[in-house]
């Protein structure tokens, strides 16, 4: 398998590889070449053998993941052959879906498919990625909406604009959603006037952490009237945030119960993307089909 590093990196037969993630994670090493054993979808117990895969081995890694982690798994819409499920594209298809679980819950498991396995067995929504020919999976935002009531964001908001600034994106690698300033506050604003017709104490975002909390006494989560915040898509289509991937919830020492909105503010200068974060995906199986540039999804579904 050939891999397109030019430059200085490539010396003899040793090509060397430096990459920084948005989250300022980064890794540095050796692009190596090994097979790799995956469990079949369709007979658990079966291990299907392919490769050899390219891949890092690196030997300088910072991943700024809380609890660890052993490495990143390149998923990325890059259209050379590099990304993991594009390696996969001819042995098994480049499809591929998963369902994230939520952090706290070590019960929970998670999942990834990848190929023909990963489609879903059922009807499903969809829509188009805009921009095939990009490293990121970009979508058609153009709204939200709390409790079905509209954001009325501004049009324009959510776009890519001809300097291939701003626009929206699906990234699992970004633990949390990040919106335009103007997205972000029109959100919380309409939180805060659903939470505080629940008498539910509101407390702002602190410096580097997540959005805001709000406290909730006597809380029990299987009757406490979560807003529900939604997606809302060019063509129509709406994906809903699950509860669990909407908010996190954190005990306090006076058994406050805070339920804290897993959403950044960006506030860099400029023209922004802003990302559909891990967070906001808790619960829902997203089905990414490369070969027809669609994102689909499955609510509730692991």
């Amino acid at each position: 398998m050939n891999f397109p590093f030019m430059g200085s990196n490539a010396t003899k037969d040793v090509c060397r590889y430096s990459i920084r993630y948005g989250d300022n994670s980064f890794s540095r090493g050796l692009v190596a070449h090994e097979n790799f054993k995956l469990e079949s979808a369709d007979d658990r117990g079966r291990w299907l053998v392919v490769g050899p895969l390219g891949f890092g081995c690196g030997y300088y890694n910072d991943f700024k993941v809380k609890g660890g982690s052993g490495g990143i798994l390149g998923l990325s819409n890059s259209r050379m052959g590099m990304s993991f499920p594009e390696q996969l594209a001819i042995p098994m298809g480049s499809q591929f879906g998963y369902c994230l679980t939520a952090l706290n819950e070590p019960h929970s498991r998670g999942f990834i498919l990848f190929g023909q396995a990963a489609t879903p067995p059922e009807l499903y929504p969809s829509i188009p990625f805009p921009y095939p020919n990009s490293i990121f999976y970009y979508v058609d935002l153009v709204d939200m909406s709390v409790n079905g009531k509209r954001l009325l964001v501004p049009p324009g908001t959510f776009d890519r604009n001809d300097q291939d600034e701003g626009g929206v994106i699906v990234d699992s690698g970004a633990p949390y959603s990040v919106l335009d300033p103007v997205a972000y506050d029109l959100l919380i604003a309409e939180l805060r006037q659903v939470f505080d017709q629940l008498g539910t104490p509101y407390y702002p975002p602190k410096p580097g952490g997540n959005g805001p909390c709000w406290g909730a006494k006597n809380f029990d989560p299987r009757t406490f009237p979560f807003p529900r915040i939604l997606w809302h898509f060019r063509d129509g289509n709406v994906l809903e945030i699950s509860i669990k991937g909407s908010y996190v919830l954190y005990k306090t020492a006076s058994h406050l119960m805070s339920l804290c909105l897993p959403f950044v503010r960006d506030i860099r200068s400029g023209r922004v993307i802003s990302v559909i974060g891990g967070h906001s995906q808790i619960n829902t199986y997203m089905y990414f089909d490369q070969p027809n540039q669609r994102l689909g999804w499955i609510n509730n579904a692991c």
